[in-house]
């Protein structure tokens, strides 16, 4: 296996109300002496977040950070210093452990990819990450984060299989069971990533999954519930609606919302 090691650029105008917004992705691939610095394309989204911000200090930032860390593009034979410890495992904490004011990175995290997927895990933890980047047809969808949580319960060597549990109609009612923990667990995968500010669609995935327990099954006391969704802030009223129905219904289930990344974190660690 191949691992990808990457971490999140943040910008945090403020320690006292630490707030932060995602900036940018940068990957290293040691088997490929490969690294790359992904920054946003989206001030708008900054300047919403902080109207005070000052562009050209971010903008000099992102300069070099692409300096440092953009290995396929090499601008000049003195930029080759940069990369002489490119193969080495520590190469991207290297760089980022220096950004420690307004621009902060993310503790690294490992991806496990491989040859044929090496393009598309990089795709992926961009779209995942950075997802307001893209136009709003082209977001995360269901399908993806199916396949994001499917990538992360594989690479982490999980007792997993794809759930039997049906409703009155046939249909799936959850994506995958975990089958190694000491309670049953479930996973659904879903996408809040809309364009509309009051979607619906969620809470009506949600309310129709807990309509679907209800009918097969009158005791799930003893089974954890996850709802797996693209990586977000939880700022959207259809999103805030959604983690009060899951509240809603704690006293009855045993459910939760976690995010793609919150997921692969609580996996990794074993805290699921």
């Amino acid at each position: 296996m191949i691992k990808i090691y990457y971490s999140i650029a943040q910008y945090i105008p403020s320690d006292f109300r630490d707030e932060r917004i995602n900036i940018g992705l940068a990957v290293h691939c040691p088997h490929y002496n490969y690294s790359h610095f992904y920054k946003t394309s989206k001030l708008s989204r900054v300047r919403q977040f902080d109207d005070e911000f000052d562009k050209d200090y971010l903008e000099l930032i992102f300069e070099s950070l692409e300096f440092q860390l953009n290995s396929n593009t090499i601008q000049d034979e003195g930029t080759e210093l940069e990369f002489q410890h490119i193969s080495n495992v520590d190469f991207l904490e290297s760089v980022t452990m220096y950004y420690t004011n307004e621009i902060r990175f993310t503790p690294i995290k490992v991806l496990l990819s491989s040859q044929g997927d090496f393009q598309k895990d990089i795709d992926n933890l961009k779209d995942a990450l950075l997802y307001y980047d893209k136009t709003k047809s082209e977001r995360i969808t269901q399908d993806q984060v199916r396949n994001l949580v499917a990538r992360t319960l594989k690479d982490y060597k999980k007792n997993y299989s794809k759930a039997s549990i049906k409703n009155d109609i046939g249909e799936n009612i959850f994506d995958f069971t975990l089958e190694d923990l000491s309670r049953e667990t479930y996973i659904k995968a879903l996408t809040f990533d809309f364009q509309r500010e009051h979607s619906k669609k969620p809470i009506l995935d949600i309310k129709a999954t807990m309509f679907d327990i209800n009918n097969i099954k009158t005791n799930w006391n003893s089974a954890k519930i996850f709802f797996v969704v693209n990586n977000t802030t939880f700022e959207k009223s259809y999103e805030k609606d959604a983690l009060n129905t899951i509240k809603s219904s704690n006293n009855d289930f045993h459910m939760q919302i976690k995010t793609i990344s919150e997921f692969e974190y609580d996996i990794k660690n074993n805290t699921l």
